[in-house]
Parts: structure tokens; C-alpha cells; sequence
């Protein structure tokens, strides 16, 4: 088995400035980006539902209808999420355990 002098580092510790591209597979980045797109579409209903309260009654019945489609969104692209996350997860896993015993 060849070893390069400078081996790839593909799992650590991750601090510090947040920056997509040092996490350590595409599809730890797509969860990232799909997880984070949740917590925003689930700010945007939760600010939404609190508006409601102010609004008039046929405004706020509107409103609580985008609010309930927004929330609909905000679950489905968690449930993408947990998909593409648990379906790959264990294989990173599995990566960086056989790293770690190669590098003992």
C-alpha cells in the first residue's frame, strides 16, 4: 500500500469561521445548505404566523394559509435532508474510521 507524504485530511474537528467548502463531502454540503434553507423557510413562517396576529381577519386567514404552505416547505426539505444525510453519513463514518487506523 502506498501512502502520499501529504495525506488528506477527511475528518476532523470543524471550528472557527463557518466555510462550506471545509466540510468534508458533497453531500455533508448539500445536507448544510438543505438544512439551513429549512431554518429559514421555518424563521419566515414563525415571523408570518406573529404578523398574523396584527392583521385584520381576512388578511390574517391569508396570511395563516402561506404561513401553513411555508411550514409544509420547511418539512419536506428537512425530510430531504435527513435522507441524504443518513443515507451517507454512515459511509463518511466508515471513511474516517478506516483513515484513523491507517494513520496509528
Amino acid at each position: 500500500m502506498v501512502v502520499s507524504s501529504s495525506p488528506r485530511q477527511l475528518c476532523g474537528v470543524y471550528g472557527g469561521q463557518f466555510d462550506l467548502s471545509s466540510l468534508p463531502s458533497n453531500t455533508w454540503q448539500i445536507a448544510c445548505v438543505l438544512y439551513g434553507g429549512g431554518c429559514v423557510l421555518l424563521s419566515i413562517g414563525s415571523l408570518a404566523a406573529v404578523v398574523c396576529l396584527l392583521l385584520p381577519v381576512h388578511w390574517a386567514k391569508r396570511l395563516a394559509s402561506y404561513t401553513g404552505y411555508i411550514q409544509t416547505m420547511a418539512g419536506n426539505t428537512y425530510l430531504i435532508y435527513l435522507k441524504i444525510f443518513n443515507t451517507r453519513s454512515t459511509d463518511l463514518i466508515d471513511d474516517c474510521m478506516t483513515a484513523a487506523y491507517l494513520e496509528i
